[in-house]
C-alpha cells in the first residue's frame, strides 16, 4: 500500500505539475495501475475486522466512494468546470491520508505472519 499510494501521489503531482497532455496521459494510465492499492485497503481491513462485520464495512466504504464521485460530480456541473482546484485538493488529502496510514496503521501482513 506504501509503495502503490506514494507512486499515485507522486504521479498526481506530476500530472498537476507538467502542462503537457503527453506526460498527463501517462500520468493517469500510471495512476490507474496504481488503483490496485485500494483492493490490499479492502483485503488488509478484512484482515483486521470481524468477519460478521464484512458486509456493513464494505458497505460503508461503497458509500464513501459514492459520496466522493458525488461530490466531484456536482462540483463540475455546478461550481465549475476547472480540474485544478479539486485536484489540487484531492493531492493534498491523498498526501495527509497516505502519511497518516504509514504512521499509525500497523503492517498488516507482517503483523499476521508474526502472529501465525
Amino acid at each position: 500500500m506504501a509503495i502503490f499510494g506514494s507512486i499515485h501521489l507522486l504521479t498526481q503531482l506530476v500530472i498537476w505539475l507538467v502542462p503537457s497532455y503527453n506526460v498527463r496521459l501517462v500520468g493517469f494510465i500510471v495512476m490507474g495501475l496504481c488503483q490496485m492499492k485500494n483492493s490490499l485497503c479492502y483485503v488488509w481491513l478484512f484482515g483486521l475486522i470481524r468477519a460478521k462485520d464484512n458486509t456493513i464495512v464494505c458497505g460503508i466504504i461503497n458509500a464513501w466512494d459514492s459520496i466522493t464521485l458525488t461530490v466531484l460530480t456536482v462540483y463540475f456541473i455546478f461550481l465549475s468546470r476547472s480540474w485544478f482546484v479539486i485536484y489540487l485538493c484531492n493531492t493534498v488529502l491523498g498526501l495527509f491520508s497516505l502519511s497518516f496510514l504509514l504512521c499509525v496503521a500497523p503492517d498488516n501482513p507482517k503483523w499476521l505472519l508474526a502472529k501465525g
